[in-house]
């Protein structure tokens, strides 16, 4: 559900850090697919950017900026 995806991604726009939290955003973004698509996507799509951001403050923003989206 989108609690345990907001929960997650707020950990991670606090710490700045990538936890094992994020493959449970993964796993439930795919499952959104069913519902909404197109969301899911975008998400999904901000998703690889966050993991590949590497430096806190990237990661703190986009983590922000998916909890905006949802």
């Amino acid at each position: 559900p989108i609690s345990q995806i907001q929960s997650a991604l707020q950990s991670v726009a606090e710490s700045g850090e990538i936890d094992s939290g994020i493959m449970l955003v993964r796993e439930q973004l795919e499952l959104m697919k069913e519902t909404d698509a197109a969301k899911a996507d975008g998400l999904l799509k901000d998703l690889d950017e966050l993991e590949s951001a590497g430096d806190p403050s990237k990661v703190k923003a986009k983590a922000t900026e998916m909890l905006s989206k949802l």
